[in-house]
Order: structure tokens, then C-alpha cells, then sequence
């Protein structure tokens, strides 16, 4: 009995180091084309980034030459630069405010799209189409026209900061007067999570009703933790795309104001550009670690 329980675990293991092999195999086979794409084209320039963040640039009668600094750019861009710091405050804190309203807003607005109701493959379109035209140019005139803050009531913003603070509730004015640019940004984690939303397996909701769950406790306990995967990843990409908007984020539009007008200091600008990327990763780690917690794969559980 002993050596056939051996032999059982042992071909266990041998069916998990397989599944193993073949997902890896799945995973370097999706990540193929972009991986070339980013050593052929993105390696070089970001690596030189990275050396220019460490360096000045100095004009001389024999012509430009870069100047090794060590961490002056990245001292001048924490201590010396007046704009850097606050600007970096101010996404951190508007993403931290934003992201949430996009991902409740998109997932209530898959879950309505997913019911088959009449007009559905309109708004799917409807809700696709600023990510078809939200380019940065639209999206300047847009913000230059001012077509999309939204007026707050005085009596509202007061609420709002007697309950949350002056500082966070300036953060959630500025929030709700751009509503229209939340909702603007929501198209593409509306169709992820309808995605999602699709390839639930159909037997779990048979096995809610049999139970005797009510619609809310079907969502809560079924719907949600099976797509908990697709939400990780519309968690990551609203947040990739909310530091990489040139539009949008103040942080990028100062560092291009720093690198490309003036003096030119591309160096200084280079600091900026990755403290604001370690601040992403950061982020990106914060995320990963809370989905490893509470995210649940079929088939692995």
C-alpha cells in the first residue's frame, strides 16, 4: 500500500512539472512578439535612458558631450526641483482615487451589458469607441475647450470635506469634475471584463441556484472570485495607462516641459522619468502581492 501511494503521489508530481512546462511554453509563445519588439526597438533607448538619468549634458566649441553626475539629477529632482514632487503626489493621488471609479464603473457596466438586453452590441460600440478616437490630440482640445469638467454643487464639496479631509477631498473634487474623462477612460476594461463575465462556467451559477443563493450572493461568491484574473489584469492596465496618458498626467507633461524646453535638461528629465517609473513598479508590486491573496485560478484550488 505504501509503494502504490509513492507511486500515485510521484505521478502527480510528474502531471504538475507537464502542466508546468506547457504553461510556460503558453507564456514565452504570447510574450514572443512583443519580446522581439522590445529588443529590437525599445532595449537600446531605455538603457540609455537610464545613462543619461546619470549624466548632464554640456555644450562645447568640439561639440555635445555627456558628463557623468552620479545621483545629482536624481538629488536635484527630490530636493531642488520645486514642481517635481508635488506633481508626482498629485497622480499617485489621482490614480488612487481614479482607478477604483473606473473598475466599479466598468464592471457595473459589463455586468448590465452581459444581461442581453436590447441595444446591447451598441453600447459595446458606444463605450469602445473614445479608445478608437481618444487621442491625445482629441483629448487637448477636449481639456482646451473645456469640454469635459463637470460642475460640482458647493453643498456636495462641503460634505465631501467634512468627511474626508480638505486635502483628499480637493482630490476627489478634481475627480468628479472630470467625471466624463473617467467614464471617457473606461472602454477597454468594459470589454474585458465582459470577457471575463463570459467565460464563467455556467455550472457554477446552476450550483448557486440549487444551493439557494440569491442574485447578490451569486455575484459575491461566484461571479467575482471566477474573474478575479481578468480584474488583476484591468487593475494593472488601468494603472499603466493612467502614468502613461501624456495628456493626462502632470507628471509627464513637466518632465517634457524640463527635457525639451529651456536648457535642455534631458538629464534631469531622464531622474524625473524613472523615479516616477519606480513609483509604477511600486504600485505594480502592491498589486500583485494583494492578487496573490485573493485571486482564484480554476484548476489550481
Amino acid at each position: 500500500m505504501r509503494e502504490s501511494g509513492a507511486v500515485r503521489i510521484q505521478q502527480r508530481s510528474k502531471g504538475r512539472g507537464r502542466l508546468h512546462r506547457r504553461r510556460l511554453v503558453e507564456f514565452v509563445g504570447f510574450i514572443a512578439l512583443w519580446l522581439i519588439g522590445f529588443v529590437a526597438f525599445q532595449a537600446y533607448p531605455l538603457v540609455q535612458s537610464l545613462y543619461i538619468s546619470f549624466a548632464t549634458l554640456n555644450f562645447q566649441a568640439s561639440g555635445v558631450q555627456w558628463v557623468w553626475v552620479g545621483l545629482l539629477n536624481y538629488q536635484n529632482a527630490l530636493t531642488v526641483d520645486v514642481n517635481f514632487v508635488p506633481y508626482l503626489v498629485q497622480a499617485i493621488l489621482s490614480t488612487v482615487v481614479e482607478m477604483p471609479l473606473i473598475i466599479f464603473f466598468a464592471l457595473v457596466a459589463a455586468t448590465l451589458l452581459k444581461q442581453g438586453l436590447f441595444g446591447t452590441t451598441l453600447f459595446r460600440g458606444l463605450f469602445f469607441l473614445p479608445v478608437v478616437i481618444g487621442s491625445s490630440a482629441v483629448m487637448s482640445n477636449l481639456l482646451g475647450g473645456g469640454g469635459v469638467p463637470v460642475l460640482v454643487h458647493g453643498r456636495f464639496l462641503g460634505v465631501i470635506i467634512r468627511v474626508v479631509g480638505p486635502t483628499i477631498g480637493q482630490d476627489l473634487l478634481t475627480v468628479f469634475s472630470q467625471m466624463a474623462l473617467v467614464l471617457w477612460r473606461s472602454g477597454v476594461q468594459v470589454l474585458l471584463f465582459l470577457a471575463g463575465l463570459y467565460g464563467v462556467n455556467p455550472t457554477y451559477y446552476e450550483v448557486a441556484r440549487i444551493d439557494g443563493a440569491n442574485a447578490w450572493q451569486t455575484f459575491l461568491k461566484v461571479t467575482l472570485p471566477a474573474i478575479s484574473p481578468m480584474m488583476v489584469l484591468i487593475w494593472i492596465y488601468t494603472l499603466v495607462d493612467t502614468f502613461t496618458d501624456p495628456v493626462l498626467d502632470p507628471v509627464l507633461r513637466y518632465i517634457e516641459t524640463v527635457g525639451l524646453q529651456g536648457d535642455l535638461q534631458l538629464g534631469l528629465a531622464g531622474a524625473m522619468g524613472w523615479l516616477s517609473l519606480v513609483v509604477v513598479f511600486v504600485m505594480l508590486l502592491i498589486i500583485f502581492r494583494y492578487a496573490s491573496r485573493h485571486t482564484y485560478y480554476a484548476g489550481e484550488r
